[in-house]
């Protein structure tokens, strides 16, 4: 599959199932009629990394782009971390 999103249209119209997060989780139920069932084991956390070129580090949707994640009330703890040129 190209893109997670694309996984719950599947499982609307199939007898498949998904794990997801419970944000695309809630999201996609209400629109497609979906039950939610909670996984029958713990799931572990994950990161998303953000890299970029800090060739393009003054790009300015890129710039936009990173704002964003930083502001993100939902977000998980987000730590930047610069090893080469500027943010």
């Amino acid at each position: 599959m190209p893109h997670f999103l694309g996984a719950p249209l599947i499982v609307a119209n199939s007898d498949l199932i998904t794990l997801t997060t419970k944000g695309v989780a809630s999201y996609f139920s209400e629109l497609l009629n979906l039950t939610i069932f909670e996984p029958p084991v713990p799931m572990r956390s994950f990161t998303i990394d953000f890299l970029g070129s800090a060739a393009r580090s003054t790009d300015p949707a890129l710039r936009w782009l990173r704002d964003q994640m930083l502001k993100s009330p939902a977000r998980a703890p987000l730590t930047i971390n610069r090893t080469t040129g500027p943010a």
